[in-house]
């Protein structure tokens, strides 16, 4: 069975790391698996890149400053995301060449036309998400906002919702799913009940495969050995905070610091915290600006992820303030490790700390007094510590690891090959209309405003027939030319001819 799993950056975040867990377990179990990537931070020959042309991601990175993030209300900061310039990936090789194709986090990297496009490799589809940002109609995680169970707009992340491009977004993607019926892949039961209530995907087949780590790096050891080698010391007690950025609001730091100050202030730990017996460890890529009144705080930076667990066994317990996740890693490879967990009961950290047998302590989300006296209970009850640690270590193992990831996936392969030989295709002529319709939505997101609407279709026209005469003419520009969105788009939709 041959596997292409298709992301839009590899070697940064949480997304690519599941990814690339799930890859090589299925390489551990002798299937062929690669990754189409649009940008690469870290050379692996099995990583294979597609990047956008140069204008097209200069184009694109303008739109998102104009659009999104100059354009910004207080609600959120976490990623947001328009749906343009997507590639179309269904004649690279590697898609050509699978059984199966594996879509992750693609985000300006495929757009709905690339995903209403893949219907015409007529092979099984599998959509593992790892945000909201496939179901909405741009936000990656919706700051508690529900109205991509509908039809999104009048956006409450944005400042002004140009022509209502969330609403055209949203709509945009249900025509795509409609066309290519992807199956899903929830790693947690609350990115499964977005899936079963989102507009986009409400009648979409799901599957819960939760995410899996390496167990092999992720276990038990010796804290003072863990300690010796972060250079921290043996004698102090650590609550840790790690995240990606303390800065990104949906990461609740602003909960952390109140948790932090009702700790301090109490009787039973004022005079820990006032010696430094007590002590903050932080690490992720902003903590240097990090300042808690009245705190000592051992900032790490950022570590590599092969130090990660050496920080899990450092600390005495994690404090996970979160206000919205999927499946959190941090939270599984702290429980691998050894470290109790004290979280907001939000997302997947109820599938991970909660049950009959808690293997960590949830509250409720915003209680900081709740907070507070769940960390202070670890420190005061001993055998409630121990007990959660031992809980931690059996459910990270029992339902974690990489072997039980990769094996629910090739279950689920083998299926929908089984299930895709007995269906015929969706008419490629529905894919053009999506397309097309998909193509008049990039062209109204792209205008400054609506008065020049017709002014800029006609430049956008002209541009599509000046490339094609460009082509003709010149024979160095073949390879930017067809790696073009637009020319390829104008060619499926019979706007341009390129003659070879």
């Amino acid at each position: 069975m041959k596997v292409v799993h298709v992301c839009t950056v590899v070697g940064s975040g949480g997304a690519a790391h599941s990814m690339l867990n799930l890859h090589e377990g299925l390489l551990q179990l002798g299937i062929d698996s690669t990754i189409l990537v649009e940008s690469c931070l870290s050379k692996n020959e099995q990583f294979i890149e597609s990047p956008h042309c140069p204008e097209t991601k200069e184009s694109l990175d303008r739109l998102g400053w104009d659009l999104v993030w100059n354009n910004r209300t207080d609600v959120s900061n976490t990623h947001f995301s328009l749906d343009l310039f997507g590639q179309l990936i269904t004649d690279h090789p590697l898609i050509q060449n699978a059984d199966v194709v594996n879509l992750h986090w693609t985000s300006e990297f495929l757009s709905s036309v690339s995903v209403a496009d893949l219907v015409l490799i007529k092979k099984p589809v599998i959509w593992t998400l790892h945000d909201i940002h496939p179901l909405t109609g741009g936000c990656h995680f919706a700051a508690g906002c529900r109205r991509f169970y509908e039809a999104c707009g009048n956006c409450p992340q944005l400042l002004t919702d140009y022509w209502d491009m969330t609403t055209s977004t949203h709509s945009a993607m249900k025509r795509a799913v409609s066309l290519l019926r992807p199956h899903y892949v929830a790693p947690s039961a609350w990115m499964r009940d977005n899936i079963v209530h989102s507009g986009v995907t409400s009648n979409s087949p799901v599957s819960l495969i939760p995410y899996g780590i390496d167990l092999s790096i992720f276990k038990p050891g010796l804290k003072d050995s863990a300690r010796e080698k972060l250079g921290l010391s043996n004698e102090i007690q650590y609550i840790l905070l790690a995240c990606h950025s303390l800065k990104e609001k949906r990461k609740g730091a602003a909960y952390a610091l109140e948790i932090l100050q009702h700790i301090k202030t109490s009787s039973e730990c004022h005079g820990t915290v006032a010696s430094g017996n007590l002590r903050l460890l932080c690490c992720g890529h902003d903590t240097e600006d990090l300042v808690v009144d009245g705190w000592t705080i051992d900032k790490l930076g950022y570590l590599a992820h092969s130090e990660m667990a050496l920080l899990y066994r450092s600390a005495d317990v994690l404090l996970f303030t979160s206000m919205e996740d999927n499946l959190p890693n941090v939270i599984i490879e702290a429980m691998a490790c050894g470290l109790p967990v004290v979280g907001h009961s939000v997302g997947g950290a109820v599938d991970l700390l909660g049950g009959e047998e808690a293997a960590g302590r949830l509250f409720t989300m915003g209680d900081a007094r709740q907070g507070a006296e769940c960390v202070m209970e670890l420190f005061r009850e001993k055998n409630l510590s121990e007990g959660m640690i031992a809980r931690g270590i059996k459910r990270a193992t029992d339902r974690y690891s990489i072997e039980q990831q990769a094996r629910k996936y090739a279950e689920l392969y083998q299926d929908l090959l089984v299930e895709n030989s007995r269906r015929l295709p969706a008419p490629s002529t529905i894919v053009t209309e999506g397309a097309r319709e998909q193509l008049a939505i990039s062209f109204s997101l792209n205008l400054k405003n609506l008065e020049n609407s017709n002014r800029y279709l006609t430049e956008i026209k002209k541009h599509l027939a000046d490339t094609a005469k460009d082509f003709e003419n010149s024979k160095d520009q073949n390879l930017r030319l067809r790696s073009n969105w637009w020319v390829k788009l104008g060619k499926k939709l019979g706007l341009v001819t390129l003659k070879r």
